[in-house]
């Protein structure tokens, strides 16, 4: 299995007759509340995969990794379940929940077969800074 796509946007489309996804507002970087962090949010996450003859039709779990510049990483908890029936297939994700500390991150997805211990990372990653919302500056008095 190979994942040869990941990425994170506000919104997607789905031709019905052509069965191709179309992403807006691709996100290379959030700026949240503090009280968001380790939180899940409203983004959709996309991941497309090649998968051998082999590994069709063979269940398959997938996780979500944030992994920080600096080497830190938090595992996703969540696990989603899947049954490859095509050579190339792709997951949609609804949410996202972010890591528990700011920073520049990539997210990686890893894979294991159903039931198996070791996790299986996918090489490349999607890049996301997550920063804080500046706090806005309070209004000077004015005098008359």
């Amino acid at each position: 299995m190979n994942c040869y796509l990941i990425a994170i946007c506000r919104a997607s489309s789905l031709d019905r007759d052509t069965n191709n996804f179309s992403m807006t507002q691709l996100i290379e970087s959030l700026q949240v509340p503090e009280d968001a962090l380790g939180q899940p949010i409203p983004v959709e996450m996309h991941m497309y995969f090649e998968v051998t003859d082999d590994e069709l039709h063979r269940d398959f779990e997938m996780r979500i990794l944030w992994r920080r510049d600096d080497g830190a990483e938090t595992p996703g908890e969540v696990h989603i379940p899947q049954t490859p029936a095509k050579k190339r297939t792709r997951t949609r994700a609804m949410a996202l929940r972010l890591p528990p500390t700011i920073g520049s991150y990539h997210l990686h997805i890893e894979w294991r077969s159903k039931g198996a211990d070791a996790w299986i990372r996918f090489v490349g990653g999607w890049p996301l800074e997550v920063s804080l919302i500046p706090d806005k500056p309070v209004p000077a008095a004015v005098s008359r």
